[in-house]
């Protein structure tokens, strides 16, 4: 079903060119050269795209030869369409084109547009299928962990951390492991896997020094194709069996296991599972609620962001669905929508993705597709 996408992958950016800024799809392998003219064209209403520059935002210009996947940008990415300088005092030339011009012009108009519509008129069925695109897009062998955080108790991390999970099991071929970080909740458990908590000694030996892979993998508990939950203790009053180091061990077993390791993590970030998913994740979603004077913690962002993570916010329970964004900052802001009803469903057994409300459907694919282009 996918075997020819690879040509045609695209790349969700932000283009800001004298016009102002544009939201737009383009494709990962075209080469600069071959792109500028359409950029030109899109933003600019202009056909001479001579003297035309693309630059990632603060970095020196890209070079003709270049594609936007060999410099690893990634979904969310601004670029920068400079216009040739004009000395303020010169007469302008009378401009001849070149034949190397004359064919860039003719191969632009002759070939089919590089570019996609501005993302904000795509139909909805269109953008669910540009976001599927770039979930299904074939990484690395490397594995992916993402920690899954709140600054404050009852904000979601569990219902982001079950429909991320099941998003991406559902569509990439992947092993996909959901981890209930938060031992003292049992939350994810609960509703992953109702009654598959780890019976107290078979818990803490997962933090012994001495753990080993087949240890691990015989305490996850498969929930669906591609979909296993590690669980928290059956007793969820036993005292903390593991320290930031333990859990950094068992965190890198889990890695080596799975191709995705999603951590909710609950509230707080004093929990020594927390410090540890922090300490190893490549991604951190931080869950907020969508209500006034609730603002993002800055200078968790900042911490987290200057230790090299990518970070994404997700505001719960929003009034209604909205589009990601990017703030001026470079932070993905997602929205979740408030849905009474799938909420429940979320917390029984057997949750699958077509469970999902067609607001979910968007948002989560938006947080997939964020994740795993920004792990290219």
């Amino acid at each position: 079903m996918y075997g020819c996408r690879e040509m045609s992958r695209r790349l969700l950016v932000s283009v800001d060119s004298p016009s102002g800024r544009h939201t737009l799809a383009v494709p990962e392998n075209a080469r600069i050269e071959d792109l500028v003219p359409s950029l030109v064209e899109v933003c600019e209403g202009s056909s001479d795209s001579r003297g035309w520059s693309l630059a990632p935002m603060g970095e020196a210009p890209l070079g003709g030869e270049q594609t936007l996947g060999q410099r690893g940008l990634f979904p969310g990415a601004v670029l920068v369409l400079a216009a040739p300088l004009q000395p303020a005092d010169a007469e302008p030339e009378a401009y001849v084109p070149s034949a190397s011009d004359l064919a860039q012009r003719l191969r632009a108009r002759l070939q089919p547009s590089t570019l996609m519509p501005d993302i904000d008129r795509m139909s909805e069925a269109d953008y669910l299928r540009f976001l599927e695109d770039a979930i299904v897009t074939p990484r690395s062998g490397a594995s992916t962990v993402v920690a899954v955080i709140s600054a404050h108790a009852g904000r979601g991390t569990t219902t982001v951390t079950v429909l991320l999970a099941t998003l991406l099991s559902t569509l990439r071929s992947d092993q996909v492991v959901a981890v209930d970080a938060c031992p003292q909740s049992g939350a994810l458990s609960h509703w992953m896997a109702p009654e598959s908590g780890l019976a107290g000694d078979s818990y803490r030996s997962l933090f012994d020094p001495t753990l080993t892979p087949e240890q691990v993998r015989a305490a996850l508990v498969k929930v669906g194709r591609g979909l296993a939950l590690l669980p928290a203790p059956t007793d969820q009053r036993m005292e903390p069996a593991a320290d930031e180091q333990a859990w950094v061990r068992l965190i890198q077993h889990l890695r080596h296991l799975s191709n995705f390791v999603i951590l909710d993590c609950g509230a707080g970030f004093r929990r020594a599972s927390t410090r540890a998913a922090l300490g190893a994740a490549d991604h951190v979603v931080l869950v907020s609620k969508s209500a006034p004077g609730e603002a993002a913690p800055g200078r968790i962002i900042e911490s987290i962001r200057g230790q090299g993570r990518t970070v994404a916010i997700v505001a719960n329970q929003a009034s209604q669905r909205a589009r990601a964004i990017r703030s001026s900052a470079g932070v993905q802001q997602l929205s979740l929508a408030y849905e009474p009803q799938p909420a429940q469903r979320l917390k029984t057994r057997g949750f699958s993705w077509s469970d999902a409300p067609s607001s979910w459907q968007e948002s989560i694919r938006e947080l997939a597709a964020v994740l795993i282009g920004s792990s290219k």
